[in-house]
């Protein structure tokens, strides 16, 4: 990977750290919680700098298209329970302080390195872990365990022409975790859902809809990820107590992580 060595280059990558700790701090210390007005001011001061940095560079257009189509699926999925809404904010801004990377002669959106860096950073950490708590476990084998691998194994054999064997590698690796956890689906939600009180519940928070038929509690529609406005109505509803995700891992010092391997691989030459 080659690419010209600039201030803006070093400015981008400088304040998308520094945004990125700001993220984690709040993260590990605030109960996951994302202030607002951080979020927002991040991202803005993301996008000022893209447009003061990158305004002519031939490849605007298609970051702006790219990112706004990334922001919608993104939000889009946080809905879910997939993705916390924070990380996307957060991933978007990143992006936009290092917009692409040059990579086999080819212009490259960063948040590809970002995510990858990322993913190789929760396997290595999270997948023992977490192993370790589900070996106790009886695996139950399903047709979606082998599907997910294989599917991993096929786009590992897909990319290795165009990439190289560490990123085939990857899909590999991810095939297998997503395998290995698809097999203790039952037990992972065993280790990491609580019933709690609901004042210790809190905006963005994930509902186990499993345990609530047609997703309804006490006569109200709730989705996946429940928001201020349908705590208090379940509260003047009187329900006590939700089934809440609450032991789900981190994904934001990851992605800080992986935005800092790409940089400093970048900057000393290892990519």
């Amino acid at each position: 990977m080659m690419v010209i060595l600039s201030n803006q280059l070093l400015l981008g990558g400088a304040l998308g750290i520094l945004l990125g700790l700001v993220y984690t701090y709040y993260d590990l210390y605030n109960n996951k919680n994302i202030p607002t007005m951080i979020i927002y001011i991040g991202f803005a001061i993301s996008l000022v700098f893209m447009l003061l940095f990158y305004i002519h560079s031939n490849n605007i257009i298609f970051h702006l298209v790219y990112l706004t189509l990334f922001m919608i699926l993104g939000i889009y999925g946080s809905k879910t329970g997939a993705i916390g809404e924070a990380d996307i904010w957060l991933m978007s801004s990143l992006w936009n302080f290092y917009p692409f990377v040059q990579l086999y002669n080819m212009n490259v959106p960063s948040i590809i390195l970002t995510i990858g860096f990322a993913s190789i950073g929760a396997i290595v950490v999270l997948f023992p872990i977490y192993l370790l708590k589900l070996i106790k476990y009886k695996p139950t084998f399903t047709y979606k365990s082998a599907a997910l691998f294989f599917i991993y194994l096929i786009l590992a054999f897909m990319i290795y022409p165009f990439a190289n064997i560490y990123i085939s590698g990857l899909f590999i690796l991810l095939g297998l975790m997503s395998s290995v956890f698809a097999v203790y689906e039952k037990h992972i939600n065993e280790i990491t859902l609580e019933l709690i009180d609901i004042n210790r519940v809190s905006n963005g928070d994930v509902i186990d809809l499993n345990k609530y038929p047609n997703n309804k509690i006490n006569g109200i529609k709730v989705d996946r990820v429940i928001d201020d406005e349908k705590i208090d109505k379940l509260k003047q509803n009187g329900v006590k107590k939700l089934w809440i995700y609450t032991k789900l891992p981190p994904f934001t010092p990851f992605l800080v992580l992986g935005f800092i391997i790409m940089v400093a691989g970048i900057y000393g030459g290892f990519l």
